[in-house]
């Protein structure tokens, strides 16, 4: 099994290598530079405690001005894609009760990594919206 480190690390040569090399997202090696992206792992496969890390993450932006952008990933999680589908679906709802509407995107790359950013950054990051397979590049 993969550590949080080694999940991280793969994560952040993925963002490097098809994101930024790919050119998905202009504005991704920006941030990576700038090292304001925030990578958290949620072993969870539990619905609810997947949901709540996307709460957790709302506040974490919060307090640290320092991250422009939350990468929430799931590596036990969602092996099928209709139940990732319900995951966006309920953080989307928990971001609106709780009042992160217009504050904070869900927006989705692959089945298991979810972005959590600043609703300011989205007319720059809208074009990785679309999840888009990896083998393009």
């Amino acid at each position: 099994m993969n550590t949080t480190a080694t999940i991280i690390d793969q994560t952040k040569k993925w963002i490097a290598r098809v994101v930024i090399g790919c050119n998905f997202c202009p504005f991704a090696s920006r941030e990576l530079k700038r090292n304001s992206i925030h990578y958290q792992v949620e072993l969870s496969g539990d619905l609810a405690g997947c949901v709540q890390s996307f709460m957790n993450e709302c506040i974490r932006l919060d307090k640290d001005e320092m991250i422009e952008t939350t990468l929430l990933i799931f590596p036990n999680a969602f092996q099928s894609f209709d139940d990732y589908l319900d995951l966006l679906a309920l953080a989307e709802r928990e971001l609106r009760k709780a009042g992160y509407e217009g504050i904070y995107q869900v927006a989705s790359f692959i089945h298991y990594i979810v972005l959590l950013i600043p609703w300011k950054m989205m007319p720059l990051i809208i074009r990785i919206v679309p999840s888009i397979p990896c083998f393009i590049c």
